[in-house]
């Protein structure tokens, strides 16, 4: 900006600054633009009790939930589908069995009647982005023989196996479909070889068709329902 000054006046930069300053206090509530800058000296004893204030803002949580969280992971550890099958009947499906807790390939094929070929379009642009950009993650493993006859380098190997977890709100009313994809996807290119997908049924039991056809997109092998009954769901144990 070029700036210049009159005799006895305001330079142009001075008056232009003015007005962006105007213009930004118009967007401000008359709260903020009343709300002053505090000095704080450290050495000064309001400092110091100010800034103890601020540090100690932070109030120690509720432990009920970590409680109630702690007994259902201690449960499904214990008792296994057993304690699974219980919380699901108390939280999603009243009439779920232990059979029930694994999706079938029947549903996984009936699925696909249920969805649209919008979906089917949608979904296969989605599979491409996401399989494409992970792809470019991978990372390498790579030997080096040294001149004394050292060998150093750096092994990348996938873990065994690995659990996707699809939220879906209490008895399935809310899938989120996309997690089936950036879950499953990046871990059948990191070669997983045992993907276990895990969300909470509907009050009749059933996955949403959407979420299914996902699924089998996906390429997850083996897709479980699950219980979502606090902030920490459990994960089902598969045999």
């Amino acid at each position: 900006m070029f700036c210049g000054k009159r005799s006895g006046g305001p330079s142009r930069c001075d008056a232009a600054t003015e007005i962006d300053d105007n213009r930004a206090l118009d967007g401000l509530s008359m709260r903020e633009k009343a709300m002053p800058i505090v000095p704080v000296a450290t050495q000064d004893p309001a400092g110091r009790e100010l800034l103890s204030n601020l540090r100690n803002r932070f109030q120690a949580a509720d432990p009920s939930c970590r409680t109630a969280v702690k007994e259902i992971l201690d449960r499904v550890r214990a008792e296994g589908d057993a304690a699974v099958l219980e919380y699901c009947r108390r939280f999603d499906a009243p009439e779920m069995t232990l059979a029930g807790l694994r999706v079938t390939e029947a549903e996984m094929g009936n699925a696909y009647s249920q969805v649209d070929d919008e979906f089917l379009a949608t979904l296969n642009v989605a599979i491409g982005r996401i399989r494409g950009f992970h792809q470019r993650e991978m990372e390498d493993s790579w030997l080096q023989t040294r001149d004394d006859g050292t060998i150093v380098g750096r092994l990348v190997r996938p873990v065994d196996s690995a659990g996707l977890y699809v939220p879906g709100g209490r008895s399935g009313s809310t899938p989120l479909v996309s997690s089936v994809l950036m879950n499953g996807i990046p871990a059948g290119i990191a070669g997983v070889a045992r993907r276990v997908m895990v969300t909470p049924p509907d009050g009749s039991g059933a996955v949403s068709p959407h979420l299914l056809v996902r699924r089998r997109r996906s390429a997850s092998p083996r897709s479980t329902r699950s219980v979502r009954p606090g902030p920490s769901p459990p994960w089902p144990s598969a045999p």
